[in-house]
């Protein structure tokens, strides 16, 4: 799947909350497709999703380069499996968003203080994807 080069894959997996962080990736949450995206404010034109499992995929550019990670159906699948205090924490910070937004915004953006608390759990369900690839 990811041929361009294995060592760029492990060595992100294993860096990822550093690198989210040096990144300045935010995560964004979509109303119509449940899924989450945390991504620099704007995605390179050429970058494309990338399944590393049945939930996880990565937006992978042209060249090989990781700039950000995709979860689907990340309220009804993606939280129902991984029923940690701090992701549940940052679902309640996405259904209070959702509240707070006007019904025809689809697109909600979180504060990196939400993505900051998952991070390392995130880190490591990527680690594991990674590993089983």
């Amino acid at each position: 799947m990811f041929q361009k080069d294995p060592k760029k894959l492990i060595d992100f997996a294993h860096n990822f909350r550093s690198f989210a962080n040096a990144q300045n990736w935010i995560p964004r949450y979509d109303k119509d497709t449940d899924s989450l995206a945390i991504i620099p404010h704007k995605l390179s034109s050429d970058a494309r999703i990338r399944y590393i499992d049945d939930e996880l995929a990565f937006y992978l550019r042209a060249n090989g380069d990781i700039e950000g990670l995709f979860i689907e159906y990340f309220k009804n699948n993606f939280i129902k499996h991984h029923r940690t205090k701090k992701f549940q924490k940052f679902n309640q910070a996405i259904t209070k968003k959702e509240q707070s937004s006007k019904k025809d915004e689809s697109l909600l953006e979180l504060s990196k203080f939400n993505l900051k608390q998952v991070l390392p759990e995130l880190e490591q369900l990527v680690q594991k994807a990674v590993v089983r690839d």
